[in-house]
């Protein structure tokens, strides 16, 4: 099993998602949706913070964790992706349960956050499985 942790994030220049590996910090390419196990969302406050300040866009949120699949991938620079050699099946990841839908905005929240709740909850824990589209976003099963 691949013990490599990606950190996927919307780029609004390709209009896809940007998969990064997190311990060298190269973008390995791009995918219309990404499966992942084992995630979590990372927010970078440092640069939310500058982001506050100077009212422009930077890379600071991610999801984070190990790709089961990925849809759509285009390799940047010959580089690839490797996938976790997942032997559960989609069943036992929890892909048929009910998920829930999260979302970010640096101008609104300091996290991630479970879309449609009220107040507001925060995603603070991990997640087994998660499906992150570029159109839908970030699709989160427990």
């Amino acid at each position: 099993m691949s013990n490599l942790t990606y950190q996927i994030y919307k780029n609004l220049t390709t209009g896809s998602l940007s998969i990064r590996e997190k311990n060298s910090g190269l973008v390995v390419g791009y995918a219309v949706s990404v499966m992942m196990t084992n995630v979590t969302t990372t927010v970078n406050q440092k640069v939310r913070e500058q982001i506050l300040r100077e009212k422009k866009k930077y890379v600071h949120a991610f999801v984070e964790g190990q790709i089961v699949d990925v849809f759509g991938f285009i390799s940047r620079e010959g580089r690839s992706v490797i996938l976790v050699n997942n032997e559960k099946d989609l069943h036992e990841l929890g892909i048929f349960k009910k998920g829930v839908q999260a979302t970010y905005n640096p101008y609104k929240h300091d996290s991630f956050v479970i879309r449609g709740t009220f107040p507001t909850q925060p995603v603070k824990k991990n997640y087994p499985l998660a499906v992150i589209d570029y159109i839908n976003g970030v699709r989160l099963y427990e």
